[in-house]
């Protein structure tokens, strides 16, 4: 009997702590948030959803900080996420979040390698996945081109990826002989493709422009199939 009140007494203080932390996290208070899992993470260390909390404790605080004070919570927030993820290591959304963390803490071959295990776990979500792993790429233009273009692979209908992925390849372009401009091979599809999927998106202007600046023989309207005053296709007899 008095093992099990020790017992329902811990569970209650770890519920406690948890609830707590929980609160904290949500109103922003990220250091309230931090001592509460911590000593939830002290009553039961196996449970890998307090470790994760706790990570992303360490990182809402982190930016509120700038220099070795960031980046030292940034690396307790690592070592928290590494330990949730050896509990639960079958968590595609763990790994995505620590692959941010890692690239926040400018550790892009760790955050890449963070990314494409969660794309291993949930291929359904791989584009979503290399988009992140693109968009965190932080001065390092090429590996984000590469994690763009992947993101494309894995989802053909990840508009945004195809929009980025152009805006990379713009960065690839080179001059003919008279001078003018000429698109990286893939450049305007890329545009295009964003386009046909995001006829109304927040890029549609800005990858018009690209297209016309780049090429006069495409259209620098894009027109759906089914847009008012759109001919007909004729048929070959």
């Amino acid at each position: 009997l008095k093992e099990r009140e020790q017992a329902m007494k811990k569970n209650k203080e770890l519920n406690d702590a948890f609830n707590s932390g929980m609160a904290a996290k949500q109103a922003g208070d990220f250091a309230t948030a931090v001592t509460a899992f911590e000593k939830a993470a002290e009553l039961d260390p196996k449970q890998h959803v307090v470790w994760i909390q706790l990570a992303e404790s360490y990182n809402g605080a982190a930016k509120t900080k700038q220099g070795d004070e960031k980046q030292a919570l940034l690396e307790k927030g690592i070592t928290a996420y590494q330990k949730g993820i050896e509990i639960k290591p079958d968590d595609s959304a763990y790994f995505n979040n620590y692959g941010l963390l890692l690239a926040e803490a400018g550790k892009i071959e760790e955050a890449s390698q963070a990314f494409g295990k969660a794309a291993d776990l949930n291929p359904a979500q791989g584009g979503t996945y290399f988009f992140n792993l693109g968009a965190t790429n932080k001065g390092q233009s090429d590996a984000a081109g590469e994690a763009f273009k992947r993101a494309t692979e894995l989802d053909p209908n990840h508009a945004n990826a195809f929009y980025q992925y152009g805006i990379y390849l713009t960065s690839k372009a080179g001059l003919n002989e008279k001078g003018q401009m000429v698109a990286a091979p893939g450049t305007v599809e890329a545009f295009e493709k964003y386009l046909a999927l995001q006829p109304n998106g927040a890029h549609a202007a800005e990858a018009q422009a690209m297209i016309q600046s780049f090429s006069s023989t495409v259209s620098t309207e894009y027109k759906r199939d089914d847009a008012p005053g759109a001919k007909p296709s004729k048929r070959r007899k």
